[in-house]
């Protein structure tokens, strides 16, 4: 008996017409397939608890937002993301039309990807042993590249559609198929698994019929986690051996990223418990084998909400245990037990102010390696007590920077002294501190990227 696999993915369909690069000898033109290839995103499917459910293959067509791919890929998906090749992360934020029956769907992204769309042939000329070329992430091996020849045009109701020999797999599905012109003929949507390349793509008419539906005004449809104004997104979450470490898209209008927590799978996270710049945190603060839930606000610089994940779940580390996500909801495979990056870092203790006097002296720990550590500096900054920025006196600076020349072998700690906070008006509740460059003695000097500054806080009384 003959079985039928879905092939899961969104790889490319559509494009406005490039020029002549594009028209004359695509399938044999390297340079043109790579422009192509920008315009092709890989895409990853969430359920409601922030759990990947599936992954696939998309592309842009009609507009630098619009994206085509299968109905089957998102089906059940309460947040989709879609990645370009320059490894940028968009939200989607509405499927503007759909059709289960011949497996299609247009999507839209939260913002413009200034990317070109892909050309989609609006009448294509289809014929057996016509070569062709499918760009898809089958396996999630992004943007693969392959090429066979039409084997079939059969017909589903007036429009055609393509049985074609290009391989493809699993997570191909809503690729794109191109024609020697470099049009966009098909969407790659079905493999049979017990044949020799028995490959099936739905063809370009049947997108542009849909497509109808979207000028018409016709078959809208938010996704449950979409709000106005407010781009919803995932977080990655990562075990290391004494943190959770989480990740998230960059959100284009985010000044700050509040993470909330809580204890437990089912937990809603409204409790606040850190406030980055940057869209990443490496919460040490976990119990061993414990689990957590996360969600993250992304803020503009107003205060206003722009962006906020689903709650993701994710169980810290349980020494002696093996390094794997105690369920399923851990969406990145867990690395092996990571060295030390730096040879220094923060201890769990430190001196802080007052609200009426804020200042902080850490615990600063050196961590590992053979290194003497002779000095470090230090980037800070107030913030109240749901961790908004408060403005530092006497600068226009985001925060404030403090060297120490301190000596500290391996295994030591130490205070280094106390970093006072000049801050313009009340309401001081936290200091946030980060290393920003180590020196040691025989000449070595670590200047962390600002993208990797790590900001701990204290609670001031």
């Amino acid at each position: 008996m003959r079985t039928r696999t879905r092939v899961m993915a969104l790889v490319t369909a559509l494009m406005l017409v490039c020029g002549a690069a594009l028209a004359q000898g695509f399938l044999n033109n390297p340079d043109a397939i790579e422009l192509a290839i920008q315009s092709v995103l890989y895409i990853e499917v969430y359920d409601d608890r922030g759990r990947l459910m599936a992954t696939g293959s998309g592309f842009l067509a009609f507009d630098g937002r619009t994206v085509v791919t299968n109905q089957h890929v998102i089906d059940g998906g309460a947040t989709i993301a879609a990645t370009d090749e320059r490894e940028k992360t968009f939200a989607v934020d509405k499927i503007l039309a759909y059709d289960a029956r011949r497996d299609l769907a247009i999507l839209r992204l939260s913002r413009d990807t200034g990317l070109t769309p892909l050309a989609l042939a609006e009448a294509p000329v289809l014929k057996r042993g016509q070569p062709v070329l499918a760009i898809g992430s089958p396996q999630g091996l992004r943007n693969s590249v392959s090429n066979g020849i039409i084997s079939l045009v059969y017909s589903r109701g007036e429009l055609p559609d393509i049985q074609f020999t290009a391989p493809i797999s699993s997570g191909s599905s809503g690729g794109a198929l191109f024609d020697e012109n470099g049009e966009v003929i098909g969407v790659t949507s079905e493999s049979y698994t017990d044949g020799q390349n028995l490959n099936l793509a739905v063809s370009s008419p049947h997108v542009y019929d849909l497509y109808a539906q979207v000028l018409a005004g016709q078959g809208f449809q938010a996704l449950p986690s979409a709000a106005p104004g407010v781009t919803a997104f995932f977080v990655y979450t990562e075990i290391y051996d004494d943190a959770l470490y989480l990740d998230w898209p960059d959100i284009v209008e985010a000044a700050q990223y509040r993470i909330f927590r809580a204890q437990g799978a089912d937990a809603l996270p409204e409790t606040p418990h850190a406030t980055r710049r940057y869209s990443h945190l490496n919460d040490r603060s976990v119990t061993p084998g414990m689990e957590y839930t996360y969600r993250v606000d992304a803020v503009s610089a107003a205060g206003a909400l722009v962006g906020q994940s689903l709650p993701v779940s994710g169980t810290a580390y349980l020494p002696g245990a093996t390094l794997a996500p105690a369920t399923p909801q851990v969406l990145v495979t867990p690395s092996p037990t990571p060295a030390a990056k730096y040879p220094i870092d923060f201890g769990d203790d430190g001196y802080v102010g007052t609200y009426r006097a804020p200042s902080l002296n850490p615990l600063i720990t050196h961590t590992g390696g053979a290194g003497v550590v002779d000095g470090f500096t230090l980037a800070f900054y107030p913030a109240d007590a749901q961790g908004n920025e408060l403005p530092l006196t006497g600068t226009s600076n985001a925060y404030g920077l403090r060297a120490f020349e301190v000596l500290l072998r391996p295994g030591q700690s130490t205070y280094p002294g106390k970093i006072e906070l000049p801050v313009s008006g009340p309401g001081a509740a936290r200091v946030y501190v980060a290393i920003t460059r180590i020196t040691q003695t025989d000449g070595t000097v670590f200047d962390i990227p600002e993208d990797d500054w790590d900001f701990y806080y204290w609670e001031m009384d």
